[in-house]
């Protein structure tokens, strides 16, 4: 059987393996070349992976502090005998205050038990003080009067 290495008169010594390429690894340009390639593809990757995390970690924050609005409300409900009051909640990193009033509007004043309740968060972020407020529609219950027979 005749092989195709046997018409290259390739001798054994020679350092050259049956597909022509040598035994002795990679050139130091080649290396260069595949560090250079590496070294421009790895920094926008560890970028995106730190705005990623960056992204998540504000965004749970978010995610917490309208948890805590969302609870001042269920919280107000039981305190809504009053008619104007501010609750104010300190966190290590949040001030929560929480303000009940009657609204501006003519149309909606006709309602005797309808107000306003209005949470609002402040925290600092990156040196910045941030604000955000969030606010609803909530009725007072009447209490029934009982009729003497």
């Amino acid at each position: 059987m005749i092989h195709f290495k046997d018409h290259l008169n390739i001798s054994k010594t020679s350092g050259f393996t049956t597909r022509g390429f040598t035994n002795r690894g990679f050139t130091l340009a080649e290396v260069i070349i595949a560090l250079a390639v590496i070294g421009l593809m790895v920094p926008p990757i560890f970028s995106l992976a730190g705005n990623l995390m960056n992204a998540t970690s504000r965004a749970h924050n978010l995610i917490e502090r309208t948890i805590f609005m969302k609870n001042l409300f269920w919280q107000a409900k039981e305190e809504v005998a009053q008619k104007d009051f501010e609750k104010k909640i300190e966190d290590i990193d949040l001030s929560l205050k929480y303000k009940l009033q009657q609204p501006k509007n003519e149309k909606l004043r006709k309602f005797k038990n309808l107000f306003i309740a209005i949470a609002t968060a402040q925290w600092e972020e990156f040196g910045r003080q941030r604000t955000d407020s969030m606010s609803t529609l909530i009725t007072k219950e009447q209490k029934k009067t009982e009729t003497k027979k």
